[in-house]
């Protein structure tokens, strides 16, 4: 009877024993598969973020990916082969490759740098609807990979797409080409929804010539594809306004679109035409108005255009009256605060004003310029504008980062009467306040005229541009 009981036990501990085998054992492939599971998280994290820089796209040897719809990222990886006449020459004032890379240290300095920069202008570039922004930022990003390619010749490694490859790609006019026509699709889009928000057909039409203006500065940036893709944008607008000139009884009001000839266009033969950049001095004829300016010696930086409107620099005794000008618009900044605590209290500093250019080429400094005569010949009712400008666009474009330092940034025009007296000015004022929680970027813009009383503000506008947490 004892001996049974125990052989009962005996087959109970074993049975125990065993369940205890093969739970243990269950644990710990569990414990096994969740710890792999968190190190790819982990992993697959590490390649996506590499991926916000340097986005791949992958085909199989075997069949191809369908392309998508969607916008193509501006760093997707492709084949870095490309044919000479597909090969991309970048503006250099737009590049700004002009960091020495000379050893191992500097290259480990500067590579992080880089790549920060590349990020964030990846993004700009693959969101922005604004064609000056696309075309600078997008040789920009072209200079951010040269320098990276330079840091990694000694010995610098990166995570995820190799910078050359990328640099490769962007080199493309092929790619290039794509990435404008979807940034003319964005400004179509952006354009197209503010006519709707508009009631009249005058309205419409503005927005429509407003879409096609943007674009006409930067025609010798553009490839043929581009032009006449945006002009069939233009023309997709324009049977819009004509559809509601047409509602109003004005049909014959809507402008036909004109695609540019590039063996005929003037401006286009003047860009393609033009000489060597120089520091040249200006022979100014008999002024037609008073000013308080001594233009007896003047120098400008002429871009090699025939006909080209050459910016004068501010020097000598002309720095004072520019300065006091300048700082005289101070008051109605200061009005401007008073009238709403809200908006900030700007102000013009005499030693921030720029007027000494650190590149001729740039246009980031303070100059003079003398405005055309009218259609009819006249002397037109602001003959002389001065551009006022406090940063480069260095210190501007590192201000303006998520995570840069931030501050206010100030800038603007001031238009003269031929009476020498100022007659009009618009000021825009940013204040870029950056933490760890949030980046913030307000724009205020003055406005600031002239009647028979004397200087008045006429309007003020904010608006909060960005705003990330």
């Amino acid at each position: 009877m004892a001996r049974r009981r125990i052989s009962a036990f005996d087959q109970e501990t074993k049975r125990l024993k065993k369940f205890e085998k093969s739970f243990f054992g269950f644990m710990w492939t569990m414990v096994f598969t969740i710890g792999a599971g968190v190190v790819l998280l982990v992993v697959k994290s590490i390649q996506a973020i590499a991926r916000l820089v340097f986005r791949q796209k992958t085909n199989s040897s075997d069949e191809a990916a369908p392309e998508a719809a969607s916008s193509p990222s501006v760093l997707e990886s492709v084949d870095a082969s490309a044919a000479p006449d597909d090969l991309y020459q970048p503006n250099p004032m737009w590049e700004l490759v002009n960091i020495p890379v000379t050893n191992r240290k500097q290259a480990m300095t500067l590579a992080p740098q880089m790549l920060k920069q590349a990020k964030e202008t990846a993004e700009i570039l693959n969101g922005t609807a604004n064609p000056e922004t696309f075309f600078q930022r997008y040789d920009f990003l072209i200079g951010r990979l040269k320098i990276m390619k330079t840091c990694k010749q000694y010995g610098v490694t990166f995570t995820g797409e190799d910078p050359v490859i990328t640099l490769a790609q962007l080199s493309r006019k092929s790619f290039r080409n794509k990435c404008g026509c979807h940034m003319i699709d964005r400004c179509f889009e952006k354009t197209n929804e503010k006519m709707a928000s508009l009631k009249t057909a005058k309205g419409k039409q503005n927005a429509a010539e407003r879409f096609n203006e943007s674009f006409k500065p930067y025609w010798p940036c553009m490839s043929e594809t581009m032009i006449q893709h945006q002009t069939h944008k233009y023309n997709e607008l324009l049977s819009v306004v004509r559809g509601a000139l047409a509602s109003e009884g004005k049909e014959s009001e809507a402008k036909m679109p004109q695609v540019p000839d590039f063996e005929q266009d003037p401006y286009l033969e003047s860009w393609n035409n033009r000489k060597s950049p120089q520091l040249v001095n200006l022979e100014m004829p008999e002024l037609p108005f008073t000013t308080r300016f001594d233009f007896s010696h003047v120098r400008g930086y002429d871009f090699g255009m025939a006909g080209n409107n050459i910016p004068i620099l501010i020097e000598g005794k002309n720095r004072k009256t520019a300065t006091e000008d300048i700082l005289s618009l101070n008051f109605f900044l200061e009005q401007a605060h008073e009238r709403n605590a809200e908006i900030p209290a700007f102000a013009f500093s005499a030693d921030k004003i720029r007027f000494e250019p650190g590149d001729f080429s740039t246009d980031d400094y303070t100059t003079l310029s003398m405005l055309p005569l009218t259609k009819t010949g006249k002397v037109p009712k602001y003959p002389l504008k001065m551009t006022v400008r406090t940063l480069s666009h260095d210190e501007a474009w590192n201000m303006k980062l998520p995570d840069g330092p931030g501050g206010d940034e100030i800038f603007g025009d001031i238009y003269y009467l031929q009476s020498g007296e100022i007659g009009k000015a618009t000021i825009f004022c940013w204040r870029h306040e950056r933490t760890k929680e949030y980046a913030s970027s307000v724009n205020h813009i003055f406005k600031i005229k002239t009647n028979q009383s004397g200087m008045y503000l006429e309007d003020s506008l904010s608006q909060n541009v960005e705003n990330k947490k």
